[in-house]
């Protein structure tokens, strides 16, 4: 059930990005034509993508994760045996826990550092370009939760 469920906010996260993604480029190129060829940049516009660049770049971690794209050292892995490789990645999930739980305090401290200041360009609050870190941290634990709990079920699979 757990899978089923982040599967599901995994898919709706990367269909978001790809929309952020043809969000931005659409920005970029407007800036071009505006900028280059009607002689008057739009202000707006860079800022604009630049948010939605950052918002893909957060998003992506958790996607990252789920997929198992992380750069690994494979070579340590090989050698030990199967249990104690499971036990190694179950300590490396724990950790990243660890490390999103404190990524997660740090995002909602500068979400909250920066109330109610607003940008420049745009003028929209900053906390809508800083929540995406705590977003991304509450992701990534959900995918590393998930891994543990797939992770334990293997390893039952095998005793039986």
């Amino acid at each position: 059930m757990m899978t089923k469920c982040v599967n599901a906010i995994m898919k709706a996260l990367e269909i978001a990005c790809m929309a952020l993604l043809a969000t931005a480029v659409v920005f970029v190129a407007m800036q071009i034509v505006f900028r280059y060829f009607l002689s008057s940049p739009l202000g707006w516009t860079e800022q604009s993508a630049r948010f939605c660049f950052i918002w893909i770049v957060m998003m992506g971690i958790p996607i990252m994760f789920h997929r198992k794209c992380e750069i690994s050292f494979d070579f340590l892995r090989e050698k030990l045996p199967n249990g104690q490789h499971r036990m190694l990645m179950l300590f490396f999930e724990v950790l990243g826990i660890f490390f999103c739980v404190l990524y997660f305090i740090y995002g909602v401290s500068l979400c909250l550092r920066t109330g109610n200041r607003m940008t420049s360009g745009l003028a929209i609050p900053l906390n809508c370009l800083y929540a995406a870190q705590p977003l991304s941290a509450v992701l990534t634990i959900l995918v590393f939760l998930n891994r543990i709990v797939e992770t334990v079920r293997e390893k039952k699979g095998e005793m039986r």
